[in-house]
């Protein structure tokens, strides 16, 4: 489980409000989720309103053209209301 904030900050894609997710640093981290592992973060940070954590195989997901990444993926509650959070449990043969 991890918890998740949103905040302003800058990387690769630019400055404006960015991902932060506990024990990783900088701004929207590149995560390397394990095959059969399943991962919540919770959003329930009043910085998550209207930044409801969502997943993509391409980089800057679907802000950079990409497509949103259904598979095995739950979605509980509002984002930054007590409860919310993104859950994906990585399935056999993912894509990278």
């Amino acid at each position: 489980d991890y918890d998740v904030s949103v905040a302003s900050g800058t990387n690769s894609y630019g400055t404006g409000n960015k991902y932060y997710i506990e024990r990783h640093d900088g701004a929207s981290p590149t995560l390397n989720l394990i095959e059969g592992e399943t991962y919540i973060f919770r959003q329930d940070d009043s910085s998550n309103a209207t930044h409801q954590l969502l997943f993509s195989t391409t980089p800057n997901g679907t802000w950079g053209g990409g497509v949103e990444y259904t598979s095995g993926v739950t979605l509980v509650g509002t984002a930054g209301i007590l409860g919310a959070y993104s859950q994906i449990t990585v399935g056999n043969n993912h894509p990278q």
